[in-house]
């Protein structure tokens, strides 16, 4: 899961090399309108709902983060 998730990330924006524990945050590679599309495209890949303002924001620092975010979500539901 965690390296579709990079993928997607790469792919969101245009930054080849993302490795599990990059800080998207620091590296400045997710903004504003790349996080709006990562929440849309996470939700149709991996069938999951993601509410933004219930999740802590380190979560979004990391494709590692991220992906545990996702597995967790796909367990509650």
């Amino acid at each position: 899961m965690t390296e579709r998730i990079i993928q997607i990330l790469e792919r969101l924006t245009d930054h080849k090399g993302i490795g599990r524990d990059t800080d998207l945050l620091e590296e400045d590679l997710l903004d504003s309108l790349a996080f709006i599309e990562l929440i849309n495209e996470l939700e149709t890949e991996f069938r999951v709902e993601i509410q933004p303002t219930q999740v802590s924001s380190d979560t979004w620092k990391t494709a590692q983060g991220i992906a545990e975010l996702v597995k967790t979500l796909r367990e509650t539901t």
